[in-house]
Formats: structure tokens, C-alpha cells, sequence
């Protein structure tokens, strides 16, 4: 996963069990993330339907 370089000194990985930053803290919810084939799922109905 691509973060950029001015996020990453305050980013809370999962095997961080602490980060100090004067930037305060930045997490990411991973726990609906698709992809390959599964990412089309993404995509809102009416948008899907535009494309065929």
C-alpha cells in the first residue's frame, strides 16, 4: 500500500503499538477493502450500469 512520504512518520500500522507524532496520529479502516476481482464491488449500481 502506497502512503505518501509527508503522511507516513504519523500513519498507525497495525504492528505499531505506539506512535509519537507532533502531527497526531493518522489510521486506516482496512476491514471492507477489496480487490482483484472483488474490487467491481465497489462500485455503485447505477455507475455499473452506465458502463455496459
Amino acid at each position: 500500500m502506497w502512503i505518501p512520504p509527508m503522511l507516513r512518520d504519523s500513519f498507525c500500522m497495525p504492528w505499531c503499538h505506539l506512535v509519537i507524532s507532533w502531527r497526531g496520529v493518522k489510521s486506516l479502516d482496512l476491514s471492507s477493502f477489496v480487490h482483484g476481482a472483488e474490487w467491481e464491488k465497489c462500485i455503485e449500481q447505477r455507475y455499473r450500469n452506465m458502463q455496459q
